[in-house]
């Protein structure tokens, strides 16, 4: 590695670098003739990569750092003079006491996960023994507890400082803003949620809980939870985190009952705006769907629970409703994170089962549910392709932050 000092007192340490195959031979080229040089630059200029890349550490007299990636790209003028200019596409670092990160160019908050996955080895042990590994972890030893475990890996290094979050427990109080049983609860349980879209719905779900200190697995994990919270806000309530399982029933169909009440006063009759992948699986099944807004809410009187407050998920395209052997079946058309696609290829995306509840909550029989599950996975499997690629069963949501077909409640 190559070292030195600027004017400025500056230190750098050059970690890698590379010449691209073009920039040699155009050097090699510059070197014998300037005017041969200069031909054969303009010839290839737009189909050959004359650059040079490196990754360096410069390390200020105050004690600041950076880690960057630089670009020098190179070209010779009219007068056949080679001339270059060097670019910095990304860099973390410290400045003035605090962490910083540039991700294509723009300035973004450092966490465990920008610095370790950018460092080359494929697991912790290799990563230490870079000379970049060393050197973060020689400043700053802490980060290795946030680094072995990956619950830690999205926090900003500036609220690890400023709070002193040096360990897992510290961590994750932060991260999710309660005591430390109930976060670590929190964080075993994102369901089938990722980490970035579950704190989305728990930071709205928290704003109608109380005594979360008292919030237990088996209450979260409740099927009925998430709805409820969702009914509190809209009622201007709370739920309670010391209620059991069922008192939280009991106050979920009190509040399902006093929302459809409100929306069939005041909701007037309405076709609801369904996702094309939904109306094809009705055709392929032969599933009674619901589509318009009067059908899931008489079909919640019905049934009494709450599929009548799901007109908002249907018109976003989060969901399909159909009443199938007599229970109702709710479908989310989502990414499929079960199987790795080849390099290049995006993932697909599916339908899947959302939830399949009879009269009164009662989840539906398993038989049932094997036939309904193998009818989605047959459609899949026939449909799976022309789905992904026809752009009309593509739909702009109202709130692009949420990923389609993810059953968020808010």
């Amino acid at each position: 590695m190559e070292t030195g000092v600027s004017e400025n007192g500056v230190k750098y340490t050059i970690i890698r670098e590379r010449y691209s195959p073009d920039l040699i031979k155009l050097q090699n080229i510059y070197n014998i003739d300037r005017y041969k040089a200069k031909v054969i630059f303009e010839h290839n200029k737009r189909a050959s990569s004359f650059s040079r890349s490196r990754y360096v550490l410069f390390e200020y007299p105050n004690g600041d750092f950076r880690f960057a990636n630089l670009e020098r790209r190179y070209g010779i003028s009219k007068t056949n003079v080679m001339y270059s200019r060097e670019t910095c596409y990304g860099a973390y670092g410290m400045k003035n006491g605090k962490f910083y990160s540039i991700q294509n160019k723009r300035p973004c908050i450092l966490t465990v996960n920008n610095i370790w996955h950018g460092i080359s080895g494929k697991d912790l042990e290799e990563k230490v023994q870079t000379y970049e590994g060393q050197y973060i972890l020689g400043r700053f030893g802490w980060l290795r507890n946030l680094i072995e475990d990956e619950r830690c890996h999205g926090i900003n290094l500036n609220h690890v400082i400023k709070y002193k979050l040096y360990n897992i427990k510290a961590c994750l109080r932060h991260i999710y803003k309660v005591p430390y049983p109930v976060a670590q609860m929190l964080s075993e349980n994102h369901g089938k949620y990722n980490p970035w879209d579950f704190m989305k719905m728990w930071k709205e779900m928290k704003k109608n809980l109380i005594n979360i200190e008292n919030l237990k697995a088996e209450l979260f994990n409740d099927p009925l939870f998430k709805d409820t919270t969702l009914m509190a806000n809209s009622l201007g309530r709370k739920v309670n985190c010391s209620w059991s399982n069922k008192r939280l029933k009991l106050e979920h169909d009190k509040m399902a009952r006093a929302i459809v009440d409100v929306i069939l006063e005041f909701e007037e009759l309405r076709n609801l705006n369904i996702r094309p992948v939904y109306q094809k699986f009705a055709e392929y099944s032969g599933y009674q769907m619901f589509t318009t807004n009067h059908q899931l809410i008489e079909e919640g009187k019905m049934m009494h629970h709450c599929v009548g407050t799901y007109s908002g998920n249907v018109d976003e395209g989060r969901s399909g409703i159909y009443r199938v052997f007599n229970h109702t079946l709710e479908l989310n058309f989502s990414t499929d994170w079960s199987d790795k696609p080849k390099e290049g290829k995006e993932r697909r995306k599916i339908l899947s089962i959302g939830q399949y509840m009879g009269y009164d909550n009662v989840a539906a029989p398993v038989e049932l549910r094997k036939q309904v599950k193998y009818m989605v996975d047959m459609f899949n499997l026939e449909h799976g392709d022309e789905v992904n690629e026809e752009d009309g069963f593509y739909v702009e949501l109202k709130d692009s932050s949420y990923e389609v077909g993810d059953l968020l409640p808010f």
